[in-house]
């Protein structure tokens, strides 16, 4: 059962267009959704939807089937046409297969039965605004790759001063490849954008508080940007497995170490990276991967990674998994002091996370 307090979380800030020619049944519904929701626009059939749906920008449409003028179908349909990735719920009394199809072929995201259960409801709701709150991520994530990329860029256009077309063809050939990477990591799994975010941010905080250079932090953060790019050349079929891997399934999964590394080297600007990103699922006592590196020969940078990685881990929801408290999650890392993580990463990371604002994730 879904908690109201983390729907409302996920869901306060958005905007909700909800299509309902019954007027008991759309004041009772608009009534609900206004308590979860940031704004509720309700009418009375598909033609006023999709006439309001064009005015504005809307999360969430929901729509009854059987409306006069305009059906919830046939104007689900047309929403399609404009936004293919709109999320939209279909409320209605019509349990026939044949509406259920039509509506699998327009892809909708949830079909709930009328009368309403608002438990159903509430667990259709959470999962899109899970899909939603995703997206945004990615999306971030992508504008925010791309901005790197081209701050980057006009830095080396600057200081080129000989043979200036061939490095300014390295460059292009560089920015093109990272946009590729961001483009296959945001197809494939939506968490992976956030996460990565996180985990960048992370350890360029730990190892400015361990005092490393402004360029060592810099480099950290950008290795941490791209630290699960491998993850591209994982199938979806393991990638986004709700439940427990079995062990080809684990082996699979640790290969993105090498597959980041191997993509990351041939880029003559992040062969620096390379290493970094190699290495950020060893473990202290040596029982990690991809070498079973042990104590000091983990490269510096890659300890503070794998400590931020795994910290973001701990207190990120997953399909199947809740996440941990940050009081619990800095606990598990203290436990794990000398054992996953480096001593000295530990100490430091313990006093930079504890002030760390945990987000609805």
């Amino acid at each position: 059962m879904v908690d109201l307090l983390t729907l409302k979380s996920l869901t306060k800030t958005m905007r909700v267009l909800y299509v309902e020619d019954d007027v008991n049944i759309r004041t009772e519904v608009e009534r609900y959704l206004s308590k979860l929701f940031g704004h509720v626009l309700s009418v009375e059939n598909g033609q006023i939807g999709l006439e309001k749906y064009r005015e504005n920008h809307y999360d969430m449409v929901l729509s009854d089937i059987s409306m006069p003028v305009m059906n919830g179908l046939e104007m689900s349909k047309q929403i399609r046409q404009i936004n293919s990735n709109q999320e939209i719920i279909i409320i209605s009394a019509y349990a026939n297969s044949h509406y259920f199809i039509e509506s699998i072929e327009i892809r909708v995201s949830g079909y709930i039965l009328k009368p309403v259960d608002y438990h159903q409801m509430n667990e259709t709701l959470y999962h899109s605004a899970i899909k939603i709150n995703a997206l945004k991520e990615a999306d971030d994530f992508k504008h925010h790759l791309i901005e790197k990329v081209e701050e980057r860029t006009r830095e080396l256009q600057q200081s080129l001063e000989h043979e200036r077309l061939l490095e300014f063809q390295r460059i292009e050939n560089y920015k093109t490849t990272i946009v590729s990477f961001i483009e296959m990591v945001e197809r494939r799994d939506t968490y992976t954008a956030g996460h990565t975010k996180r985990v960048a941010h992370y350890s360029k905080m730990i190892a400015e508080a361990m005092g490393y250079s402004p360029s060592a932090c810099e480099q950290l953060y950008e290795a941490g940007m791209l630290h699960d790019i491998g993850k591209v050349a994982i199938p979806d079929s393991v990638l986004l497995k709700p439940g427990k891997l079995n062990p080809l399934e684990f082996k699979l999964i640790k290969e993105h170490v090498n597959t980041g590394y191997e993509f990351l080297r041939k880029i003559p600007m992040y062969e620096s990276l390379a290493d970094i990103i190699h290495f950020h699922h060893e473990y202290y006592n040596g029982t990690g991967y991809p070498l079973g590196l042990k104590g000091d020969a983990i490269p510096p940078l890659s300890r503070i990674m794998i400590v931020a990685d795994a910290f973001d881990a701990m207190t990120t929801s997953r399909i199947y998994k809740d996440r941990m408290s940050l009081h619990d999650a800095l606990k598990e890392i203290k436990a794990l002091k000398g054992i996953q993580f480096h001593p000295a990463v530990v100490d430091v990371a313990i006093e930079v996370l504890k002030g760390v604002k945990l987000d609805d994730r």
